[in-house]
């Protein structure tokens, strides 16, 4: 576990010839104490390997923290709400309201096989077609079904893509692992005919 005074003690390691003068080590300690130690202990030493100047340089180290926070994997974390879509031109704001809320139920009854994802994905792009739905929520309401469709044939997804499709259905692994002889099955199909 990383504190400030581990850190601290790593910069006076990594730079051993630097004397600091007090006002600057206030500032460090000022600039520095209140990051995420651990993240910082990666930035120290990445900004040694970087280091240009033989005394530590807070810029240098900041950049570095920056860098790693956002590699960090824990430091991002997904949007707990949809942002509101822009208006689509060409498309009445109330029937494009009205065809989402038709497709969102549809969604929630759709035959999870490959051809009933299939089908529903041909209506989305039929209503986007005769503008009653625009581009940006056909596309919000396609990610789930073409990451259904991905799973059902035995293809492997991206995980935003899946996390997208876990909002519409919470129980989409379930249905892929149970899905996947049907999957089999359809592709069987598709070569007979």
């Amino acid at each position: 576990m990383s504190s400030w005074e581990t850190n601290k003690a790593a910069i006076r390691e990594l730079w051993p010839n630097a004397t600091i003068p007090q006002a600057l080590a206030e500032l460090f300690a000022d600039k520095l104490q209140h990051l995420d130690q651990a993240v910082l202990a990666k930035a120290i030493r990445e900004a040694r390997v970087a280091a240009k100047y033989p005394t530590p340089e807070i810029r240098e180290i900041l950049e570095a923290y920056h860098k790693a926070k956002r590699l960090d994997s824990s430091g991002w974390q997904p949007r707990a709400y949809e942002p509101p879509l822009p208006l689509s031109p060409g498309v009445d704001p109330e029937t494009e309201h009205r065809t989402g809320k038709e497709i969102d139920i549809l969604l929630q009854d759709v035959d999870k096989s490959t051809t009933g994802v299939e089908d529903l994905i041909r209506r989305i792009l039929d209503a986007m077609d005769a503008d009653q739905i625009g581009p940006p929520a056909a596309h919000r309401k396609l990610v789930p079904l073409q990451v259904m469709r991905m799973l059902l044939r035995g293809k492997t997804v991206h995980p935003v893509g899946l996390e997208r499709a876990t909002k519409v259905w919470p129980d989409i692994e379930e249905v892929t692992s149970e899905s996947a002889g049907e999957a089999a099955y359809d592709e069987a199909a598709a070569v007979d005919l």
